[in-house]
């Protein structure tokens, strides 16, 4: 009587058959697995082991004639990749109609949740409110983890962008923090930044080519900025993160 054993690698987390082939000596086999409190059934042929580090398993198999033969399995333990995913910007208007998702790592992922579609979430299709989007991330040994992240969807009623957009003027960063930067004025302009209610929360009047502007006392949310010179107007939407 023969046994072969066959090694596995599994991941992290995961459960897996005990693989054994047994071949001559006389049909009626009994089996025998040690450590058995590691196994489902440790008086089967392939039990299942769930073992949260490397592991070998030793089988005595004995015939219907009494004869023996024993085998080892040793399984190896793949660890599952790391995978984070922040959403940014996390914030959009409702009446955007696509967005491209990113900053799920180690890339090649897919993202997935309410109004995605590959790797583009729809704000228009979603509606207002709070989406967790989930990014999933397999490896080369076939090993997987997730993390997920939210995207807020405001009503933005108050919200409205002209078409008119003097292409040299310049806000940034956009999502903001603690300041944003307009660069690119050539003229006195006024800065008015509103609320998604249509409400004015800022305002600046400069002359500066750049300005910089402290939004620090602004809440998480999304705005509007409106420049207006004499000659030039650009009304943009930025986020607040």
């Amino acid at each position: 009587m023969n046994t072969a054993s066959i090694p596995n690698a599994i991941c992290a987390g995961t459960c897996t058959n005990l693989d054994l082939i047994v071949s001559g000596g006389a049909s009626g086999y009994t089996y025998s697995w040690s450590p058995g409190s590691e196994l489902n059934d440790s008086l089967i042929a392939n039990p299942v082991s769930c073992p949260s580090s490397t592991s070998s398993y030793t089988v005595n198999v004995t015939d219907s004639n009494g004869c023996n033969a024993s085998d080892i399995i040793p399984i190896a333990i793949n660890q599952l990749p790391t995978v984070t995913y922040t959403a940014s910007p996390s914030m959009f208007c409702d009446n955007v109609s696509s967005v491209v998702l990113s900053g799920g790592t180690p890339a090649g992922g897919i993202y997935n949740g309410t109004s995605v579609s590959g790797n583009s979430f729809s704000p228009l299709t979603a509606g207002s409110g709070t989406f967790l989007i989930n990014y999933v991330f397999t490896d080369a040994n076939g090993c997987t983890d997730s993390a997920a992240s939210n995207i807020t969807v405001s009503v933005c009623a108050g919200i409205t962008e002209p078409n008119a957009d003097i292409k040299n003027i310049i806000v940034y960063p956009n999502p903001m923090h603690g300041n944003i930067i307009v660069s690119g004025l050539t003229e006195i302009s006024q800065i008015k930044i509103f609320n998604v209610f249509g409400e004015e929360v800022l305002y600046r009047q400069t002359e500066k080519n750049n300005i910089k502007i402290d939004v620090s006392d602004l809440s998480t949310g999304i705005y509007l900025i409106q420049i207006q010179g004499k000659t030039n107007f650009i009304s943009k939407t930025i986020i607040k993160e």
